[in-house]
């Protein structure tokens, strides 16, 4: 589910008919060669008219994400970067944008970056990471499922695999990120065989995040999936994923989205989803 990316601005007007999905997003799972690298490919897609413009807000998810953003209308180009953002991020889309993209598994992102993580901001790629991001936006890169096997090419031939990232915080993270965000960092870091100082201060290194905020990206996943998957009352969904009461998470939501709980549901709405990985 596309949690990173939830919409346009509740009260913005728009030409589209507001029973048509303004955009479109899928998920596609890495090889397992590159599980512990990646966390998915994903496509992001806008539908609308070139020259229209969106309001949109991207979201916390934990992940650097490299992409590809080319226009239906103008055919232009470009490689961009979205950093480590731990608040949403408000940015404009063109209607007739499409984003093609990999999320680096926080695990991984030292290792493949080269730097500390939360030094990269979100923008265009310019100069760096030649070896994976050079030819991204070429024309001759023709669609989503061309774009994932070019990276999957660039990784394998940079002898990048699952082994490259730190293994603890791989164990981690795929922790967290299977209890759906509410197993306790003392609980992790038994699992792991460190202290909870130790794995926070292992985890940051790796990933630019402590456990705890990963955490908390992961329940805010968790909260899309379930919108999308049942409709149950919101004081059920809070129990269902583990928050203290229903306070709690619209406490959340407002923190990292921006929005109460209804409005993150209408957001959510206006994507459609069609291929979660969960």
């Amino acid at each position: 589910m596309h949690l990173d990316a939830v919409g346009d601005d509740c009260g913005s007007k728009h030409l589209m008919d507001d029973r048509i999905p303004r955009f479109r997003y899928r998920e596609l799972a890495p090889p397992t060669s590159l599980s512990g690298i990646i966390s998915c490919f994903f496509e992001f897609v806008a539908n609308g008219s070139g020259g229209e413009k969106i309001p949109h807000v991207v979201i916390p998810d934990g992940c650097i994400s490299i992409l590809c953003r080319f226009n239906r209308a103008s055919s232009e180009r470009a490689t961009l970067i979205k950093g480590l953002d731990t608040e949403p991020f408000r940015t404009i889309v063109d209607g007739a944008d499409c984003h093609w993209g990999v999320k680096i598994s926080p695990a991984a992102a030292r290792a493949v970056f080269g730097c500390p993580p939360e030094s990269l901001k979100t923008g265009p790629v310019l100069n760096r990471f030649p070896k994976l991001t050079t030819g991204l936006a070429d024309p001759r890169v023709k669609c989503f499922e061309d774009f994932a096997a070019v990276l999957v090419s660039r990784f394998e031939k940079l002898g990048i695999d699952s082994s490259t990232a730190d293994p603890v915080v791989s164990g981690a993270v795929r922790s967290i990120a299977g209890s759906a965000g509410e197993i306790k960092v003392s609980e992790v870091a038994n699992l792991v065989g460190l202290s909870p100082r130790q794995l926070t201060r292992r985890f940051r290194s790796a990933s630019g995040l402590t456990p705890k905020q990963f955490a908390r990206f992961c329940r805010l996943r968790a909260t899309g999936i379930s919108l999308l998957d049942s409709d149950i009352s919101w004081a059920q969904r809070a129990a269902e994923l583990g928050f203290t009461d229903q306070a709690h998470l619209a406490r959340e939501l407002a923190a990292l989205t921006g929005d109460r709980p209804r409005e993150f549901e209408e957001r959510l709405a206006r994507t459609d989803h069609s291929t979660i990985l969960k």
